[in-house]
């Protein structure tokens, strides 16, 4: 049996949903890995010291940077998927053709701007930020599950037997409504999120003063706080035995003994990960 290397093909399987949702288009990566999608769409998260360095200065100096013109994204990367922005922008436009995807929801947002070069910068810079946010996240997020599956045999038998009777029920139709019946399905997922966060850690502000309950703490406001999502994901007094792999941590019951905010794949409240509107 020949090995395959997972990572890999969750990459090209990421690159095509998230590139049919981001962008419109159909990027094929599955049946050819060596796609200039898939070729521009690595380079996105391929870092060298110069690159870091200037997307270093960029976050810290972002009026200089942008009067500088310099990008956080290599040119010919930025040219290709603006190209692909044009292309997707002026079919839909000339044919009046509307899809419920995400890319027609920023056309949308942007439909009172007149100037149309301003409209497609828009709608390029959000839709390469959730092709950006996505494509890194979602393909290890599968890697990692596909790992505890076969370290965990009977929950992958588990797994394999709810996914079986439910497509025989709906014909074999992976459907929304498909999805919706595979309780155990989500909790497999939740399980991997917990265990393998995205981010390890997320940086916010403080918007105004807050003491801390129970303490003389005081949180001033414009302090950043530093949120261990790895540190409270693995805390034993939150996940027992949290180097266990348990998607029983995820049933209704187990998860309303849980106090809020102990469980933040997608951070929490008006300004949490916008994959958590596509993860549900």
């Amino acid at each position: 049996m020949e090995p395959v290397e997972i990572k890999e093909l969750m990459g090209c399987l990421t690159t095509d949903i998230i590139g049919r949702c981001s962008l419109g288009v159909e990027c094929n990566s599955m049946e050819h890995p060596n796609t200039d999608f898939r070729k521009f769409g690595k380079r996105l998260f391929h870092f060298t010291p110069f690159r870091l360095l200037k997307a270093t200065f960029t976050r810290g100096f972002p009026k200089l940077a942008r009067y500088l013109g310099l990008g956080v994204f290599p040119k010919d990367v930025s040219d290709f998927f603006m190209n692909i922005v044009d292309e997707v922008f002026d079919y839909r436009t000339k044919n009046n053709a509307k899809y419920n995807d995400f890319f027609q929801s920023l056309m949308e947002l942007e439909k009172n701007e007149t100037n149309e070069k301003v409209k497609k910068t828009n709608i390029a810079t959000q839709a390469l930020l959730l092709f950006n946010a996505g494509f890194e996240t979602t393909s290890s997020a599968l890697t990692h599950a596909i790992y505890e599956l076969g370290c965990n045999l009977e929950i992958q038998e588990k797994l394999r037997k709810e996914v079986t009777t439910v497509l025989e029920k709906h014909n074999g139709l992976l459907s929304y409504e498909a999805l919706t019946e595979m309780e155990y399905l989500d909790r497999v997922t939740d399980e991997t999120l917990r265990k393998y966060p995205s981010l390890p850690i997320s940086i916010r502000k403080c918007i105004q003063d807050y003491r801390v309950e129970g303490t003389n703490l005081v949180i001033q406001k414009g302090v950043k706080v530093c949120i261990s999502i790895l540190g409270i994901h693995r805390d034993p007094e939150y996940y027992p035995n949290p180097e266990v792999f348990d998607p029983e941590r995820f049933t209704e019951i187990n998860k309303s003994k849980r106090p809020p905010c102990t469980y933040l794949p997608f951070l929490d409240g008006p300004r949490n990960c916008i994959g958590y509107c596509i993860d549900t």
